[in-house]
């Protein structure tokens, strides 16, 4: 069963399973299809509606190991930058630019978190360059390139971290 967009705020749920990204996956399909027929505004809304699953399946890597935490970080982040796009198109750069940021520090948070599972830490870290890229463009294109700077700064104590950790914890060569 596939997700239905009743409106702009409400979304109902398919039956998929907990932990599961096919909701995502469905919401993101439609309104890549929305973007694509001109329907900015269905577009956006379903684009938050992923960006709001997104988040969902982000809390729920971040609870413990599991299978999701390596996939959570790139949906987020794909979340973030495809809303930012729509944004973008419709002449609002403050907002991208917010949701540039949103993607970035959620990211670093959480590959810096001693608390966050390896996995997902380590996913974090992988797709915090990914974030970086979108974000610098956009602050140097603004020519805020010292602000782009301590992005970058930020990103790779962030990674180094999580290199440190994966160092620390890897069993010992024979």
């Amino acid at each position: 069963m596939s997700p239905v967009v009743q409106g702009p705020e409400q979304v109902v749920s398919s039956a998929a399973p907990a932990g599961s990204d096919a909701l995502w996956k469905s919401l993101t399909l439609r309104a890549n299809q929305a973007r694509e027929r001109g329907e900015q505004e269905e577009a956006r809304a379903l684009y938050e509606a992923a960006l709001a699953e997104a988040e969902q399946l982000f809390r729920a890597a971040s609870g413990a190991a599991s299978e999701i935490a390596a996939v959570a970080p790139i949906v987020y982040n794909v979340s973030c930058h495809n809303l930012a796009q729509q944004l973008l198109e419709q002449d609002d750069a403050a907002g991208a630019a917010s949701l540039y940021e949103r993607a970035f520090d959620r990211l670093e948070r959480a590959a810096a978190s001693e608390h966050a599972p390896h996995s997902l830490r380590a996913s974090c870290a992988r797709h915090l360059q990914i974030a970086a890229a979108p974000l610098v463009q956009h602050l140097v294109e603004r020519e805020a390139r010292e602000q782009a700077q301590r992005y970058l700064e930020r990103a790779n104590v962030a990674i180094s971290a999580v290199v440190e950790l994966t160092r620390r914890t890897a069993p010992p060569e024979v």
